[in-house]
């Protein structure tokens, strides 16, 4: 089925861009099954996100891009429209220059 997400995911699963599918990156296909995987600017917006202790931890590896950043602002208003008080955290985040925004 091309539409399952996970149930860890699937709570934040309208954060993501409806375009998100597009970036989606494979893993592997075992015997019938074929997995695939957020791609990084989704992976990323994700993280910020959730802004747990973990995913803080994660970002800081993941050491986003310029784009990466850019990809995740261009996103702040259409969350907001949702869940403002997320947009809210990620834009202070990015403002407080982490990880390199």
């Amino acid at each position: 089925k091309s539409d399952w997400l996970n149930d860890a995911v699937r709570a934040w699963r309208d954060l993501l861009p409806a375009d998100f599918h597009a970036r989606l990156e494979p893993v592997g296909t075992f015997g019938n099954l074929t997995v695939t995987r957020l791609g990084r600017k989704d992976m990323i917006l994700m993280k910020m996100a959730a802004t747990r202790p973990r995913d803080l931890d994660d970002l800081q590896a993941l050491q986003p891009t310029a784009d990466e950043i850019e990809f995740v602002k261009s996103q702040l208003d259409r969350i907001a429209g949702f869940d403002a008080r997320s947009a809210m955290r990620m834009d202070l985040y990015l403002q407080q220059g982490h990880p390199h925004g």
